[in-house]
């Protein structure tokens, strides 16, 4: 699963006191012209983020001018490690999704 760093990332930008006003979560959203509850959906340990890659290359290139150090491998991590599993079908990775879709 990929787990999204949107908190940790927002938390370090406000941190390095390069910003003149502090981020938050709704900062970013309008910013890349998502709703929040699609952030914090991101953001959600419970559940398996589900987003397009617009959206990550608008939260790439936000987090690009306001993070001193962004590179895009801060915004996300991956959990399970690759050598840890074996599957590549995205039933297999997420049956939930599959059991919603009915081929599960």
């Amino acid at each position: 699963m990929i787990r999204f760093r949107l908190n940790e990332l927002i938390a370090e930008c406000n941190e390095s006191g390069e910003n003149e006003e502090r981020i938050h979560m709704q900062t970013v959203a309008d910013a890349v012209g998502v709703a929040r509850s699609t952030l914090a959906n991101l953001t959600t340990t419970n559940r398996e983020p589900v987003t397009n890659t617009a959206v990550v290359e608008c939260l790439c290139r936000f987090f690009y001018l306001h993070h001193p150090a962004f590179e895009p491998q801060l915004l996300f991590e991956f959990y399970p490690f690759l050598d840890e599993t074996t599957t590549t079908h995205i039933d297999e990775l997420y049956p939930q999704r599959a059991a919603r879709s009915g081929r599960g």
